[in-house]
């Protein structure tokens, strides 16, 4: 079966889905919540603070917030609508009724891609609209620069999306893929401080998946003129961080797939 088939089998499914809408619509109301108060005037969250907002000026600050609610939004949503079809019954019968299981599995990397689509389309749609509403947005509103930053973006939000495809082919239960998903953040975090004590160590973090995925997006990579700078000495080069990002997508895909193959379902 070909990408295309595929595709429109996940997008009816997808459109079927109240999750779907439901975890999507909760990321647009308070991703829009969240671009209306600080367009008001001077605000500050988790340290940072904004001064209004405008476009294209305040696409990398707001940028920061939106992942946050992505890494969580995002996977809760690969999850509900991957893991469900194991306790259901309908990956099972979707190998019955013609699927090979590297056709169901393509199938469900391609739900990756699109939802990771979604979100981004959604950041850039808010960001625009609220801009716009405020009239605060110049006619060059997405520049060369926000091409790359939105590239960028586009690449963290696939990886966040394998590592939620990872647990729900591992757990094939959407609360365990859950747990597994928010244990293995959990578990990054507080490895890369203790990481960190030993001069032998202190490299290491940098090369965990999510920090190199978050730093696919640092602000010291893009500066107003030039793309895709280098950043400070004791972080990736732009280089390194997407290669390190694409060998890490391409190993949990196969790591994912090796255990959906080895398993009966």
């Amino acid at each position: 079966m070909n990408i295309k088939e595929l595709f429109l089998i996940e997008l009816i499914k997808v459109q079927k889905r109240k999750a779907f809408w439901v975890t999507v619509g909760f990321y647009a109301f308070f991703g829009a919540i969240f671009l209306w108060i600080i367009s008001q005037g001077s605000f500050s969250v988790n340290s940072e603070i904004y001064q209004g907002f405008s476009l294209p000026n305040d696409w990398m600050s707001v940028l920061g917030q939106f992942k946050l609610f992505s890494i969580i939004y995002l996977p809760v949503t690969i999850i509900l609508l991957s893991s469900d079809e194991f306790a259901n019954r309908t990956a099972r019968q979707n190998i019955i009724d013609g699927l090979t299981r590297e056709d169901y599995f393509l199938s469900k990397l391609i739900l990756v891609f699109f939802i990771s689509a979604v979100y981004l389309l959604l950041f850039i749609g808010l960001g625009l609209a609220v801009a716009s509403f405020k009239q605060a947005v110049s006619h060059n509103a997405i520049r060369l620069l926000e091409i790359n930053l939105f590239t960028s973006y586009f690449v963290l939000l696939i990886g966040y999306g394998t590592l939620a495809l990872f647990f729900s082919f591992l757990a094939q239960n959407t609360a365990n893929a859950l747990v597994f998903y928010l244990l293995y953040l959990f578990l990054e975090t507080i490895a890369a401080p203790l990481l960190s004590l030993k001069e032998a160590t202190a490299q290491i973090p940098m090369y965990l998946p999510t920090n190199v995925f978050d730093t696919l997006i640092d602000a010291s990579r893009f500066a107003a003129n030039e793309v895709f700078q280098s950043t400070d000495a004791g972080k990736l080069s732009t280089l390194f961080a997407w290669t390190f990002a694409l060998i890490y997508i391409a190993a949990i895909n196969g790591a994912a797939f090796y255990s959906f193959k080895s398993r009966d379902l």
